[in-house]
């Protein structure tokens, strides 16, 4: 006996009836959760048998210019003894021992770029570095945060504190403000064919998130600059605030994290706390990257005694990128203290991208081939009725 489809549908009908088809396989198109993360099965990640902390991981499947070289790249800080750095193929099996790197002066929360074509310049660096001077005796000026440049992203040459605008400061070095001192650089984007022109900060080459600090709590700042070095504040900020309510997880700090650019706007995973900058990780989303909204959903992970023991006492800095399969992978300085046992963890996100198709096992890829095949069948069959 011949199986029969019924005879075509026609107009609305007919695309609500395929569109029932595909729904039931479970292949509609479902929006990317930014709040949705699930830690790897083993964490930490990376734990070299000291401290690590303030992760920056870059992926670059060119192996960073060199003919068989890594995919991932990850500097981290030890608490002001040295930046470090390692590589990785798939970005959890990571090198150690790790390589010190060169030729920074107290070094700590750092953020790199890596550009291939040297940032414009012919012969230039390919790597440039912003970091926090660990010292701390520059906390309450523009000097507490410092530049420098390397061919190979180890050996840095050109270390120099930053310099900006008198009209328009990132930090103030006044006696008050959430501005008046900075812990650092939080995130940075490189643009090369900005003008250079105009208060946009989007108009420039370089923009940055950066830590201010009133010495007793700390905010997100952004300001631009076009060479990386002078640096003017954008208009309005701090961009990203501490909570105003003391019931909030994050009333006192919202610093350190990630701000990722894509078709759904800006987004921003940032560290948080009441006491501390460790305490959590929140999520904030933007159209302009100027003004931000936050998650009503936060925090995403918080301290914890229920918490997994690598991160029940510190949980912070997260450094979200999109890995080679297109997922997003964050990855965080845990510790199960709140003390000097810091190392990095990593969780990805759990959601499913909405250009992404979820998986189905190979008993639903089969079911999905025979049904396009029934329906190419068919459509030819009813062409005339379509």
């Amino acid at each position: 006996m011949t199986a029969l489809l019924p005879a075509a549908p026609t107009g609305t009908k007919r695309w609500f009836m395929i569109a029932l088809f595909l729904g039931s396989l479970g292949l509609s198109a479902r929006a990317q959760d930014y709040n949705a993360w699930q830690d790897y099965s083993i964490n930490p990640i990376y734990d070299p048998g000291s401290r690590a902390g303030y992760p920056t991981v870059l992926m670059d499947t060119g192996g960073f210019g060199v003919p068989g070289g890594p995919n991932y790249t990850m500097w981290y800080g030890t608490g002001g003894s040295g930046l470090y750095v390692t590589t990785s193929a798939d970005g959890l099996s990571w090198v150690t021992p790790p390589t010190l790197a060169t030729g920074l002066y107290s070094p700590d929360h750092a953020k790199v770029l890596y550009d291939p074509q040297a940032f414009g310049v012919i012969g230039g660096p390919r790597y440039k570095i912003w970091y926090w001077d660990a010292t701390q005796t520059t906390l309450y000026s523009i000097q507490a945060i410092r530049y420098a440049e390397s061919p190979n992203g180890v050996a840095w040459v050109d270390d120099q504190t930053l310099t900006q605008d008198a009209t328009h400061p990132l930090i103030t070095g006044a006696g008050s403000g959430w501005n008046r001192g900075s812990y650092g650089p939080v995130f940075l984007f490189y643009q090369p064919g900005a003008a250079n022109s105009g208060t946009n900060p989007w108009a420039y080459k370089y923009v940055m998130y950066f830590d201010g600090t009133t010495g007793g709590q700390e905010s997100i700042g952004l300001g631009y600059s076009a060479d990386g070095k002078y640096w003017v504040a954008a208009s309005p900020n701090p961009a990203l605030d501490h909570s105003s309510s003391s019931a909030d997880w994050d009333s006192n700090f919202a610093t350190f994290g990630t701000v990722l650019r894509d078709a759904a706007g800006f987004h921003l995973w940032y560290s948080g706390g009441q006491n501390g900058t460790n305490e959590g990780i929140g999520y904030a989303t933007s159209p302009d990257g100027v003004v931000w909204t936050k998650s009503p959903a936060n925090p995403i992970y918080h301290v914890s005694p229920a918490a997994p023991a690598y991160r029940m006492g510190g949980v912070y800095t997260p450094d979200v990128i999109r890995a080679g399969d297109g997922l997003l992978r964050m990855y965080y300085s845990g510790s199960p203290s709140g003390g000097s046992e810091l190392r990095i963890c990593l969780a990805a996100n759990a959601s499913v991208p909405v250009t992404n198709i979820p998986a189905a096992g190979t008993a639903g890829w089969l079911a999905l081939v025979a049904l396009l095949a029934v329906l190419g069948a068919w459509f030819v069959a009813h062409r005339r009725a379509l």
